[in-house]
C-alpha cells in the first residue's frame, strides 16, 4: 500500500478500536477480498458475457438465416423435383392410358370381329345349297309332266299311249320284277318274290318316298330309292290311267266330251302329282361336293346321327334336317355359345333368324300346295254333284 494512505488508515483503526471492544468477542474475518465490490470487473465481466451473448446470438441469428435461406432453397428444389416427378408420372401415365386404351380398341374390334358359333357352317351351308331350290323345281316339273303323260298317254314313251289295259298290264310286271311279296306268289300274279327293303316298296310309302337306308338317319333316296318312289306314284295317284283315245275318237260328239271329261280329271289330279313330285324332288341326291363334304362334317357333330355318307350326293331335305340338328343337338355348338361373348351370340341368333325365315317361306309354299290340291278337291266333288244332279232329272 502507498505511504500516503498509511497515516489515514491508522486514524480509522484507531476510532473504530473502542467499537470492536463493545461489540463483543472478535469473529474470524473473511478474506480480504469479500469486504469490497470490484465495479470494474464486474463490468468487464458483464461486458464479456454481453460480448459473448452477442456473438453468440449474432452467430446463432447467422445460422438460423442460413439454415432458413438453405431450407429455403431446399424446399423449393424438393417442391421442383416433386412438381417434376409428378409431370413425369403424368406424362407415363398419359402414355400408357393411351396405350391402354389403342389396346382396348384393338381387342374389342377384335372380340367384335369375331365369328359366331355357327357362322362358317351356316355359311358354307348356304353357299352348298344355293342351286338345290332350282334343281328342285326342274326335276319336279319333269317327273309331274311325265306323270302327266302316263295319265292320257300323250306319246310312245309310256305304255298308256297303248291303251289302259296294256299300263296296268306294265305296272303289274315292274311290282313282279323288282317289288313282289310272297302273297303275289301264291296268287299266282308274280313267279317270285322280292328280298329285303325292296318288298312292297312300290306301294309302301314308307319304304318309297319316305324310306331310309337301312341304319341311316339320311332321307336322302338312294337310286334303288327313286325308282321304287316313282313306281309307288303311279300306283298311288293313277294306277288305271285314262290312256290315249282311239283314232278318230275325238271327232265324234260323245268323243269330244269324253276327252273333256279325261282332260278335266288329268288337270285335277296333276295337283296331286305336283305335291307328290315335290316330296320326292326334295328326297333326291344332288351332286354337290361342297355340300356333302359340310353334309358329312356336320352330322359327325350331331348326336345320333349316325350311317349317312352321302356318296350319291344330298338331298334338300337332308340338307335342312342337318342345319336344323346342328343348332339343337350339336353338343360342340352348345359348348361354344355357352363361352362365347355377347356380340357371337348375337351373330349365332342372327343365323338362326335367318334359317327360320327361310323355312317360313318354305312353309307358305308348303301351304300353297295344300291350297290347290284343296281347290282340285272342291272342283271335284262339285263335278260329281252336278252329275248327280243331272243323273236325277
Amino acid at each position: 500500500m502507498p505511504q500516503t494512505v498509511r497515516p489515514h488508515l491508522l486514524a480509522t483503526l484507531a476510532l473504530l478500536a473502542p467499537l470492536a471492544l463493545a461489540a463483543g468477542p472478535a469473529r474470524a474475518e473473511p478474506s480480504c477480498c469479500v469486504m469490497y465490490y470490484d465495479h470494474k470487473d464486474a463490468a468487464d465481466n458483464t461486458k464479456n458475457i454481453i460480448s459473448t451473448l452477442s456473438d453468440k446470438i449474432n452467430a446463432m441469428q447467422l445460422a438460423i438465416v442460413e439454415a432458413m435461406r438453405l431450407g429455403t432453397g431446399q424446399l423449393s428444389g424438393n417442391s421442383k423435383e416433386q412438381i417434376g416427378a409428378q409431370s413425369n408420372m403424368a406424362n407415363v401415365n398419359d402414355d400408357r392410358r393411351v396405350v391402354g386404351n389403342v389396346e382396348m380398341a384393338r381387342f374389342n374390334a377384335i372380340r367384335s370381329a369375331a365369328s359366331g358359333a355357327s357362322s362358317c357352317n351356316t355359311t358354307t351351308a348356304g353357299i352348298g345349297m344355293g342351286g338345290l331350290n332350282n334343281n328342285i323345281v326342274s326335276l319336279n316339273a319333269q317327273v309331274t309332266d311325265l306323270l302327266v303323260k302316263w295319265d292320257v298317254g300323250a306319246d310312245e314313251s309310256v305304255p298308256s299311249s297303248q291303251g289302259t289295259d296294256i299300263a296296268v298290264a306294265a305296272l303289274l310286271g315292274k311290282h313282279c320284277a323288282t317289288y313282289a311279296n310272297q302273297a303275289d306268289v301264291k296268287a299266282g300274279l308274280c313267279s317270285s318274290a322280292a328280298s329285303g327293303d325292296l318288298v312292297n316298296a312300290d306301294i309302301d310309302i314308307s319304304k318309297s318316298i319316305f324310306g331310309k337306308q337301312q341304319g341311316s338317319e339320311a332321307s336322302t333316296l338312294s337310286t334303288q330309292g327313286q325308282e321304287a318312289a316313282q313306281v309307288y306314284m303311279l300306283n298311288a295317284l293313277d294306277p288305271r290311267p285314262s290312256a290315249a283315245l282311239p283314232p278318230k275318237e275325238a271327232q265324234t260328239t260323245g268323243g269330244r266330251e269324253r276327252a273333256a271329261a279325261r282332260n278335266a280329271l288329268a288337270a285335277k289330279l296333276s295337283t296331286a302329282k305336283y305335291a307328290m313330285a315335290d316330296i320326292f324332288s326334295r328326297r333326291t341326291p344332288q351332286n354337290n361336293n361342297t355340300l356333302s363334304e359340310w353334309a358329312k362334317a356336320t352330322a359327325g357333330q350331331i348326336s345320333g346321327y349316325t350311317g349317312a355318307n352321302f356318296s350319291e350326293g344330298v338331298s334338300w331335305s337332308d340338307a335342312m334336317d342337318i342345319k336344323a340338328r346342328s343348332w339343337f343337338m350339336n353338343a360342340n355348338w352348345g359348348t361354344a355359345v355357352s363361352s362365347q361373348g355377347a356380340e357371337q351370340a348375337t351373330k349365332d341368333s342372327a343365323h338362326i333368324l335367318a334359317f327360320s325365315a327361310y323355312t317360313q317361306w318354305e312353309l307358305y309354299k308348303l301351304v300353297e300346295k295344300q291350297n290347290a290340291m284343296l281347290a282340285s278337291m272342291v272342283a271335284l266333288l262339285t263335278e260329281q254333284a252336278k252329275g248327280n244332279s243331272l243323273a236325277g232329272r
